[in-house]
């Protein structure tokens, strides 16, 4: 395998468009359409949001209220806790809901935030073993 891409069905694709775009994702415009958006986040990795119904040939699958259940969550390594810390401020702006207090001990840096639909998404920095893991 090559490549991954990140599906999430979000409940209104402009607001998400606005978010993921004000947090800096590399929109790819090509791809995207009426009810969904792509995002380059690493040189292999993309994120693909789709409008609750786009994607129905899913519908034999019930989905969850992502609001009331976790599904699952996302962790982006990033480079620095200067990287974290404005990631963080972004979300802020844009209406994320962030955690409480950022993580910080002897061989972690972290934070992390939820989306307006729900997902969770992790930033974190290995200090002494960065890139190791």
């Amino acid at each position: 395998m090559q490549k991954m891409y990140m599906n999430l069905k979000v409940g209104n694709i402009e607001k998400s468009r606005s978010f993921y775009k004000g947090l800096g994702f590399d929109a790819i415009e090509m791809y995207n359409t009426e009810k969904s958006s792509v995002y380059r986040m690493l040189d292999d990795c993309f994120l693909m949001v789709y409008e609750t119904g786009a994607l129905d040939h899913h519908k034999n699958i019930p989905g969850v209220d992502m609001k009331t259940y976790q599904n699952s969550s996302f962790s982006l390594a990033a480079d620095s806790i200067a990287e974290i810390d404005e990631m963080i401020n972004k979300v802020k702006a844009l209406g994320g809901h962030v955690y409480p207090e950022p993580i910080d001990n002897e061989f972690m840096y972290g934070h992390g935030f939820v989306d307006m639909d729900g997902n969770i998404w992790d930033l974190f920095l290995f200090k002494e073993t960065k890139d190791k893991v």
